[in-house]
């Protein structure tokens, strides 16, 4: 069969395929993004984030690290969300597997691409001109939010894209030193956090070089809603990701043994995930040495209930069995948890955060 015959098959020309870069930074007195304009020949000297295309063969992150470097002068030092990279070799290819922090594809416009965008920490000095960029800018998310709001077309079309994803999801709580009210939420609201990823399970396992950043990432979504209560687990990978968040608005973390995770079984089971899936489905399920979902249930429901600030926003980490159990999810759901994973409890059901 020539499959290049079937339309689904056939090679597409002039189809590009991009790396870009949110890098942010803390400013003094907001959170902030770097931006440049575009200076090569035929094009707008519009805003954009920076990045390009791939060679061939090159792999994503390192294409972002090089075109951040020719761009900027920067060099990425961190990423803000867990990439979840792995690398798998067979004798017939090399390939590699991550998570960015958002996809997009160009559905329709000048040119054809589909492409990952990585929010990112940099390091360095800035160059005052790049390959085919200069005007480079630190601008305070309020200030990106205004400019999107009142005139869009002072970035590219593909940034326009970016920035409105990003106010959607990633930057949907954050406030400005100007609008410090923007975004939050009602008084009594809880958001329940399962903890950023993890070197390990055991009590004191510490976050992965990722987790950490996405603990970082996590305080800039969640310090302009109004948050007036941290609690957390005691066990380090759930008291780790509250830390950034407690440093950021001078709050202190409460540590609560009711939220530290449920212990399935006494011994370590190799059949550890089929017996988790049956407590799911029985949760009166107690295997030797473990706790029963309805008990686990129950003890964490004591537990938001006494954290709840009824003035106040509350955030809660803990850990996602637990997590799931709260909020009454089944086992696919508990499956589909991300690190860190958000959730907001107030008047009916509980929904995943940002919406």
């Amino acid at each position: 069969m020539d499959l290049e015959r079937i339309p689904l098959f056939r090679r597409r020309k002039d189809f590009y395929v991009n790396a870009r870069a949110v890098i942010e930074r803390d400013g003094p007195r907001e959170r902030e993004v770097l931006l440049q304009r575009r200076v090569k020949p035929g094009q707008p000297r519009r805003l954009e984030f920076p990045g390009g295309q791939l060679d061939p063969f090159e792999g994503i992150t390192d294409a972002l690290a090089r075109e951040v470097r020719e761009e900027t002068g920067l060099t990425v030092s961190g990423y803000l969300t867990d990439l979840r990279g792995t690398v798998t070799v067979t004798p017939a290819a090399e390939v590699e597997c991550l998570t960015p922090s958002f996809v997009y594809q160009t559905r329709r416009g000048p040119v054809d691409s589909v492409g990952f965008f990585f929010r990112v920490q940099a390091s360095g000095d800035l160059t005052e001109r790049g390959d085919g960029a200069a005007g480079h800018e630190w601008v305070p998310l309020g200030e990106v939010r205004r400019r999107f709001r009142d005139a869009p077309d002072t970035f590219d079309w593909l940034t326009q894209a970016a920035l409105r994803h990003l106010l959607t999801h990633d930057w949907a709580g954050h406030t400005g030193p100007d609008d410090s009210r923007e975004g939050v939420l009602e008084p009594g609201t809880v958001l329940l956090v399962r903890h950023a990823r993890a070197t390990g399970q055991e009590p004191g396992a510490l976050l992965t070089p990722d987790g950490e950043g996405a603990a970082q990432a996590l305080a800039s979504s969640l310090c302009g809603l109004g948050v007036t209560r941290i609690v957390s687990s005691p066990w380090e990978r759930a008291a780790a990701t509250a830390r950034p968040l407690a440093d950021r608005l001078g709050l202190p973390v409460t540590l609560d043994q009711r939220l530290t995770e449920r212990v399935l079984s006494g011994a370590p089971r190799a059949d550890w995930r089929e017996r988790l899936r049956a407590s799911f489905a029985d949760d009166r399920l107690c295997l030797p040495g473990g706790e029963s979902g309805a008990a686990a249930r129950a003890r964490i429901q004591s537990a938001l209930a006494d954290a709840r600030d009824p003035a106040g926003v509350t955030v809660v980490v803990t850990h996602g069995n637990l997590l799931a159990l709260a909020l009454c999810l089944g086992f696919e759901d508990w499956a589909a948890l991300r690190n860190p994973d958000v959730w907001t409890l107030h008047t009916g059901a509980a929904r995943r955060w940002p919406a």
